[in-house]
This record gives C-alpha cells, structure tokens and sequence, in this order.
C-alpha cells in the first residue's frame, strides 16, 4: 500500500459510514405525509439507499483505480526485489531478463508509478557493471537508458530520474568511448 492510496481509501470509507450513519432506520413504515403517495415513497426509498449507493459506487471506484493497481504493483515490486538480491554474477544475462520481466508487470499494474522502471534502471546499471565484456555493458546501459526514460515519462518533474538518467549517459560514453556525444545527451536531457 502506498501512503496516498490507503488515505483515499480510507476517506471515502469514512465519508461512506458518515453517510449512512445519518440517513435514519432503512425500511421504515412511520407515515408521513411524502409516504402516502408513490412520489412519497420513491423519494424515501432515495433518501434511505441513495447514501449506500453512493458510498458503494465511489468504494468501487477507489478500489479499481488506486487501491488494486497499487497493490498488484507492490507485489510486483517485491517479487522483483527478491529475485534481484539472487542474482547469480555468473549468469547475470539470464537472471537480468528474469527479474527485468517481473519489473515490467509491475510497471503494467499501475501505470502512473515510476518506481518499477526506476529500479530496472538501477539492475541494469548494476549488470553492465559485473558484466562479462563491452557488448554486453552496452546492452545493459542501453537498457537503463530505455528504463530510466520510462521512469521520467511517468515522472517528469523528478530531478533525481534526470540526474540519474546524466550518470547513465556518462556511463555509456565511457563504454562506447565516445565523450562528445555523451555531453550532448546530457545537454539535451537538460532542456
């Protein structure tokens, strides 16, 4: 769960209970004079279930877009961590494109969320870094470079995804030796 999530989910629960809360007994047959008439009854049946229907269609909602999306996500995310901290160094391609999967569902289950294409990110980077020779760093690097501009896409006021995304360009340049165009990458990310 995130923070946010579970503060929306819990107001429209709040908001629910204080709706029905103050909507009187349901199913009453005290007579009144809207009671006698069939526009009477209709009006009552709306005042008595129309909070319950509302509460249950915004709970519907919230569940549907924040709280599910969320918490496939985090299952994701967790999954994913796990799976990195095994990672065998000697099979490092093979154990990457496992783990890079699992981060692709959880970026699939909640689509505003940054954090799964940040942390492919960072497993890229680290792969390119125990990786065996140049062409597979370069993989990996391009790889974090697709990932972390997923990330600012989702994102793009984060500074820290910019700064990040300068590291992994710097990186690349001194992969592939070419410094020139790693300064006009990074230009260019600036503006």
């Amino acid at each position: 769960w995130q923070p946010a999530t579970a503060t929306t989910a819990f107001a429209v629960f709040a908001l629910c209970a204080s709706m029905v809360r103050g909507t009187g007994r349901v199913g009453s047959t005290e007579p009144t004079p809207l009671t006698r008439t069939r526009v009477g009854s209709a009006e009552r049946t709306l005042r008595e279930w129309g909070p319950a229907a509302v509460c249950s269609g915004a709970t519907i909602l919230v569940m549907t877009i924040g709280v599910i999306p969320v918490a496939r996500a985090s299952a994701g995310l967790e999954r994913a961590r796990a799976m990195s901290a095994r990672i065998d160094p000697a099979r490092v391609e093979i154990s990457v494109r496992e783990v890079a999967e699992v981060y692709r569902h959880a970026a699939e289950a909640d689509p505003l969320d940054p954090t799964p294409h940040a942390e492919l990110t960072n497993l890229y980077r680290w792969a390119a870094g125990v990786g065996k020779g140049p062409e597979s760093r370069g993989e990996f690097i391009a790889a974090a470079e697709r990932a972390v501009a997923a990330a600012i896409e989702r994102d793009p006021f984060s500074t820290g995804l910019r700064r990040l995304r300068r590291s992994i360009v710097r990186e690349a340049a001194e992969i592939s030796g070419n410094s020139s165009d790693a300064h006009a990458r990074a230009v260019a990310d600036v503006a």
